[in-house]
């Protein structure tokens, strides 16, 4: 098993008054399966329904306290990623706009197969990219002309969208990234990544760590650049029905976010740190392997 430990910090008095705390549940993956949460007795945890999508979430109307955390439980996977995951819902986060529509349906044109169109479209959005801080200016999906700086959200953001108008089977993960399996080691925030489904055959795609680590052409693999991840949530603009209140669109889902009477949402800063990572979960989860199915 994989234990992941997320200490919570407390919201300032000056951000208002929430209803409560937001988690998301991780879906199961074919190298995942989520056990559950460990959380502080008095947080009385309840599951809360996806309102345009399958992910579901849990919620505490008991405000963390200094110190308060919780644990996610993961096992290996062990049956393919349902297809639920890969269930499509378009919204601002997500719909290609006409100029990239257009660029990607050109791009992918001659394609021979859709593995092909997938290594092309993975290639039309790296080639756009150097990696570096997150972009104002890619907050939603949009055509790149020239060469953009910009982090894992933002090219992401890019990438799912080009393979969605393509017509190609995708979901976007957002989750933590752990560079070594040792006990104690932290997630630098969080880290997202794509996956697509080609005749049932699934692979992963982290453009962001490939530039980082110079792997051009971009390499498909779970963890590119080495360590381990898992999942916290998968899709974009994620909405959530608490009672008779529905919650704004969730950008991406991997930090617990603060829910407000208005519905409005805030992420929480929180620290995340791996606590117990057993040999099995690592192998599952690519722990260290660098390069994962290369082909």
């Amino acid at each position: 098993m994989v234990t992941i430990r997320i200490a919570v910090e407390p919201l300032p008095p000056e951000a208002g008054q929430p209803l409560g705390l937001l988690l998301p549940e991780p879906p199961r993956t074919a190298e995942q399966t989520f056990i559950g949460f460990e959380a502080p007795g008095r947080w009385r945890l309840g599951s809360v329904p996806g309102a345009n999508n399958g992910q579901r979430a849990m919620f505490t109307s008991a405000l963390p306290r200094e110190g308060d955390s919780f644990n996610l439980v993961f096992r290996p996977g062990n049956q393919p990623t349902p297809d639920e995951v890969y269930r499509r819902f378009d919204n601002v986060y997500t719909e290609a706009p006409p100029a990239l529509r257009e660029a990607v349906e050109a791009e992918v044109a001659t394609a021979g197969s859709d593995d092909e169109a997938v290594r092309r479209i993975v290639d039309f959005v790296a080639q756009r990219f150097d990696y570096g801080a997150r972009n104002p200016d890619l907050t939603t999906p949009q055509l790149v002309c020239d060469i953009a700086t910009g982090n894992c959200i933002d090219i992401n953001t890019i990438l799912l969208s080009a393979f969605q108008a393509a017509g190609i089977e995708a979901c976007y993960r957002a989750g933590f990234f752990f560079k070594t399996a040792e006990p104690g080691t932290r997630a630098d925030g969080m880290h997202c990544w794509v996956t697509t489904r080609v005749a049932g055959r699934e692979r992963h795609w982290d453009i962001a760590h490939c530039l980082q680590t110079g792997q051009i052409p971009v390499v498909p693999g779970l963890n590119p650049a080495g360590g381990l991840r898992v999942a916290a949530s998968a899709g974009r603009g994620l909405t959530f029905a608490l009672d008779d209140l529905t919650t704004e669109p969730i950008s991406h889902f991997a930090r617990p976010h603060w829910v407000f009477a208005d519905g409005g949402v805030m992420e929480a800063e929180i620290t995340t740190t791996l606590r117990a990572c057993e040999p099995e979960m690592a192998e599952a989860l690519g722990a260290g392997a660098g390069l994962v199915d290369p082909a």
